[in-house]
């Protein structure tokens, strides 16, 4: 995943190699961190622009 950061916002794009038979998996990344950095929330789209689901997930540690 790469992006960029502003405030609490990350947007960037996400990319999975697969097997050699199937091309790439990519896509697009909206990200919001939590007020108390403690964890994330947002959504994920494929590269057609397909909705693909949320991203939730907790931080190891706080900046």
């Amino acid at each position: 995943m790469n992006g960029t950061e502003h405030g609490r916002t990350f947007k960037g794009r996400w990319s999975h190699p697969t097997s050699t038979a199937q091309s790439n998996q990519s896509g697009t990344v909206n990200l919001m961190l939590s007020a108390d950095q403690s964890g994330f929330s947002g959504s994920w789209r494929w590269a057609n622009g397909i909705p693909g689901g949320t991203w939730t997930g907790n931080c190891l540690h706080s900046p």
